[in-house]
């Protein structure tokens, strides 16, 4: 796979640049201006003979509101991932694992118990 490719739609991370610059109408200067990139830059970006740095990534990211996952072609979701806080609702998955180590629900039950004591003592502690 060459790199700034996605397999599935052979998009590279310059053609996702451009296209969200012209989705919102702006001029390689305008774009490059509003995020305090040069213009040389940030076309070196969108005709891929450049790599934006992770800083650059995740600035324009954040600016066109979408995820770098989405700009390096990892993803068609356009959508930033926002990490769900509720633990509850995430040990109930069926896929957990540590570091690549598969979790058993049978191994996880403990470390319910533990954060369900610690809740239940902070409600009484109110």
């Amino acid at each position: 796979m060459k790199r700034g490719y996605n397999m599935d739609l052979n998009i590279t991370v310059g053609q996702r640049l451009k296209l969200l610059r012209s989705e919102n109408l702006w001029t390689l200067e305008q774009f490059a201006s509003k995020v305090g990139i040069s213009t040389s830059t940030y076309g070196g970006y969108e005709r891929g003979y450049r790599s934006p740095s992770l800083d650059n990534l995740v600035e324009i990211a954040q600016f066109y509101g979408v995820s770098s996952d989405y700009i390096l072609g990892i993803s068609n979701d356009r959508e930033p991932k926002k990490v769900d806080g509720n633990m509850c609702e995430y040990l109930e998955k069926d896929d957990l694992e540590w570091n690549g180590v598969p979790i058993s629900e049978e191994e996880i039950k403990p470390i319910k118990d533990i954060l369900k004591l610690i809740a239940k003592n902070k409600q009484y502690s109110k």
